[in-house]
């Protein structure tokens, strides 16, 4: 075989190794540009996935928040009504017992003959009950009677707070309302804030903590996936020069059929 055979076969041989590098760069770039496609649409899908989870959430929590809030409105409502439904039962029992003992007393053969014997044993007994059922109520007028007195004494306590600033402002006592109504008002408002706060404060928590793994992994990834392709590419190049290089070192004549040897 001639030198310009041999040295056409070589140019033939590099030509094919550099078209093979070429392609298996660009090969290597389309592998990299799906590999960042396809990490692009993984971190959309997680942070869409995170959002609804997000979402979702906080809907919970506002229907929760709402059921407390009927319950607590039930409660109430069905503690009034039981309270209501107690004192109609215990005025029903007294005005009973009164109109039975006043009945009883009417009725008697012995009070109509003669109304100032009162001997016999059921008009003791009708005096007796008489006496229990006037206890009862005047108990229970004195109960009234202390919870009007102090309200009462507050009502003046608050009139006289207003007096003072009466000479200042006719409408002294409807700007105490107003205010004593906002501050109210400001306490609801500020404890709804506070928790919405604290709960703003954990998500964003948890989302920082999620974005740093994310980072870090990111990071890392940055670090070492430069480090590997270079390593890739060596053991590549190495290959390339160790496939020449026995191609080179074969024996002149070794790719010539043997039918043409002679």
């Amino acid at each position: 075989m001639s030198s310009s055979a041999w040295r056409s076969s070589e140019t033939r041989n590099t030509d094919k190794e550099k078209k093979r590098a070429k392609d298996e760069q660009e090969r290597y770039s389309e592998m990299k540009e799906m590999d960042a496609e396809e990490k692009e649409a993984t971190e959309t899908r997680r942070r869409n996935i995170r959002k609804e989870y997000l979402l979702q959430w906080k809907v919970d929590a506002s229907k929760r928040a709402v059921a407390v809030r009927d319950y607590e409105k039930r409660t109430q409502l069905r503690e009034k009504k039981l309270k209501e439904k107690e004192d109609n039962r215990l005025r029903k029992f007294r005005e009973t017992q009164f109109l039975n003992t006043m009945r009883e007393g009417s009725m008697s053969p012995k009070s109509a003959q003669d109304g100032d014997d009162n001997s016999s044993p059921k008009a003791m007994d009708a005096t007796a009950s008489m006496r229990g059922t006037k206890s009862v109520e005047a108990e229970e007028r004195a109960r009234r009677h202390a919870d009007r007195e102090k309200k009462r004494q507050q009502e003046e306590a608050k009139q006289a707070k207003v007096a003072k600033l009466g000479s200042a402002n006719p409408n002294a006592s409807e700007i105490l309302r107003i205010r004593d109504w906002k501050l109210a008002d400001d306490k609801k408002k500020q404890a709804f804030e506070n928790a919405r706060l604290q709960r703003e404060l954990a998500d964003e928590e948890a989302t920082k903590k999620a974005t740093e793994r994310v980072a870090k992994r990111e990071e890392k990834f940055e670090t070492t996936e430069p480090l590997r392709r270079e390593a890739s590419l060596e053991r590549e190049h190495k290959r390339n020069e160790a496939c020449v290089s026995r191609i080179r070192n074969l024996p002149i004549g070794t790719g010539i059929p043997i039918a043409l040897v002679y």
